[in-house]
């Protein structure tokens, strides 16, 4: 409070110096009326600017309380994705994730699922190949943390209520399932 109450003396002050300044500089009152007006104008496009700031970031702020914010965890043995944003993520979807490159083995997660409110936790399946030939679940342990003998990348992406696309990148390794970024209006 006191640092705002500061910055408007400040303002204040400036704009009384530079009136007076242009006051005693002149003696011709329609020159003194010109030099008020143009410093009043500066004031106003300088508190304009900063009344556009305030909105820009009070807008950020409202999207960041409603936005969604899925991640994926395994847990009893399946892959779950959890809401845990406040608003709901539409178009829930996680990327394959290759496994091993010289086998042509990875894990696909088929099932998108359209709509995932705050909070809420879904299962989603997750099928792995290997050369092209649906094995299952084999694969799966490869990437729980208990597990996993190697570090992976997985990427959930999702929608917002605005249709703004998100991305959210995982990393699975031995003993640990981190976050590693966060992507907004993803591809």
């Amino acid at each position: 409070m006191t640092s705002s109450r500061n910055v408007l003396l400040t303002i204040f002050s400036g704009y009384a110096v530079l009136l007076a300044a242009a006051f005693l500089l002149t003696t011709d009152w329609q020159a003194r009326q010109t030099w008020a007006v143009v410093v009043t104008g500066a004031v106003i496009i300088w508190y304009t600017w900063e009344t556009h700031q305030l909105r820009r970031v009070s807008q950020r702020q409202i999207e960041l309380q409603i936005r969604p914010f899925v991640v994926l965890d395994w847990q009893g043995g399946k892959f779950h994705v959890t809401n845990i944003g406040n608003g709901p993520a539409l178009n829930v979807r996680v990327d394959q994730v290759r496994i091993l490159p010289a086998a042509d083995a990875f894990i696909r997660f088929p099932k998108s699922i359209p709509v995932l409110k705050p909070s809420q936790t879904e299962a989603i399946a997750a099928e792995s190949f290997i050369a092209g030939k649906s094995q299952g679940g084999f694969l799966d342990a490869h990437l729980d943390p208990e597990h996993a003998n190697q570090a992976f990348e997985i990427t959930v992406r999702y929608q917002d209520t605005d249709f703004a696309k998100h991305a959210l990148r995982m990393r699975t390794q031995p003993g640990s399932f981190t976050i590693v970024a966060f992507e907004e209006r993803a591809a």
